[in-house]
């Protein structure tokens, strides 16, 4: 039993869950249904994982090294010598983070038909990327290192929760609309209907269906619009579409201006 209890525990580090003990700190004892309790769950929607990780990770902080403290371990979460007694272990630990978090770029481009970002072309902003796909600063990390998240989402839509963020494009689309600009106006528009579409982002169906709809709609509602997407991307990351035997992916090869197939 306490074998298992060991590999159990092991593995709740390993694959972070949320528990009860991040389940109270998120929600600091409120209920459901509740003023306070609802707002709180509107705000933190999404938000479990990172919450997690910052208990599980940065602040029981289990890859230093706690036995050099010889009053048995740190006083708390703001102690200093959390870090200075492990430099090295704090180096490796973003190494590697950091290291995944460019894989995972590497595959989520791959799943979309783009060849992964040249490191050469850009290695601060690369790098810097892959810092916050990696996660090893948390959820903190979007903020002090850029004025967006991974996703996009502006610091202050973040931290007001995903409902609020996507309301705020709303706001984009309206604004665009009073100004006349209906073509940008209809893309916001598509891409905030088309990225919040249950599974719709399962990497094995999203190739698919861009090329069958998405690619299609966006043209439509704003001819050329496909072309400029790609020369702002070869642009800013050197990334081009990926071209398998004699298929190219490059989206404009595929769909036409205006929209319908080549």
């Amino acid at each position: 039993t306490k074998t298992m209890g060991y590999i159990a525990d092991e593995l709740s580090y390993a694959v972070l869950e949320p528990d009860a003990k991040v389940r109270a700190s998120m929600y600091q004892g409120t209920k459901p249904g509740t003023v306070n309790g609802e707002v709180l769950r509107f705000m933190l929607q999404f938000k479990a994982f990172p919450v997690t990780y910052m208990q599980r990770i940065m602040n029981e902080a289990r890859w230093q090294r706690a036995s050099l403290q010889q009053k048995g371990g740190y006083s708390g979460v703001f102690d200093y010598h959390r870090i200075t007694d492990d430099i090295p272990g704090i180096a490796r630990f973003f190494l590697i983070t950091t290291v995944l978090g460019y894989i995972s770029m590497m595959a989520k481009d791959l799943t979309k038909g783009r060849s992964p970002r040249d490191i050469t072309h850009n290695p601060a902003g690369v790098t810097t990327a892959a810092i916050l796909q990696g996660g090893g600063l948390g959820i903190l990390g979007d903020f002090l290192m850029g004025e967006t998240d991974r996703f996009g989402n502006q610091a202050a839509a973040s931290f007001a929760g995903p409902a609020l963020g996507s309301m705020s494009k709303l706001l984009n689309i309206s604004g665009n609309l009073f100004q006349g600009e209906y073509e940008a106006a209809g893309e916001i528009g598509l891409r905030t209907l088309w990225d919040n579409t249950p599974f719709i982002n399962l990497w094995y169906t999203r190739m698919g269906l861009d090329y069958l709809i998405q690619y299609h709609l966006r043209e439509m509602m704003s001819p050329g619009t496909l072309k400029k997407s790609e020369r702002k991307m070869k642009k800013e990351m050197n990334q081009t579409y990926l071209k398998i035997g004699g298929l190219d992916l490059t989206p404009s090869h595929v769909v036409k201006r205006g929209g319908g197939f080549r």
